[in-house]
């Protein structure tokens, strides 16, 4: 089942995730999918509480039990600021592989070129 820290993290309550990690919660806790607070910080895209889960030592290379990763997670929920900041910690750790880092980086610019192309053939809006 789930932990008090994938609820706190689900509820995007920072203060109740912190207080957690003081009382040495286990950051990389498991729910019955495999799945971790981290995971569910992906998929509500809760930047501030991923930042607070890895400096607590959140695996950032964990998958669920269907082989997701993180940054699967991330893109697969439209996480977009999840999967911005994902890139940049992984520039600034080098824990995750520099072959992952590189699809990264191709699927963000992919992803930019969507939106650019997008805005110009409807009037400048960029929602997607």
């Amino acid at each position: 089942g789930m932990t008090s820290l994938h609820y706190a993290t689900k509820q995007g309550c920072l203060n109740s995730v912190k207080e957690l990690l003081e009382l040495n919660a286990q950051v990389d806790s498991r729910n019955n999918n495999q799945e971790t607070p981290l995971m569910f910080a992906a998929m509500l895209d809760k930047v501030e509480i991923a930042d607070m889960l890895v400096l607590a030592g959140a695996d950032t290379n964990a998958t669920d039990i269907h082989e997701n990763t993180i940054m699967d997670i991330a893109q697969s929920k439209g996480s977009q600021q999840f999967v911005d900041w994902l890139i940049e910690f992984s520039k600034k750790s080098q824990k995750i592989p520099v072959s992952r880092y590189l699809q990264m980086l191709k699927a963000k610019s992919e992803r930019d070129e969507l939106k650019k192309q997008w805005a110009k053939t409807n009037n400048g809006l960029e929602d997607i």
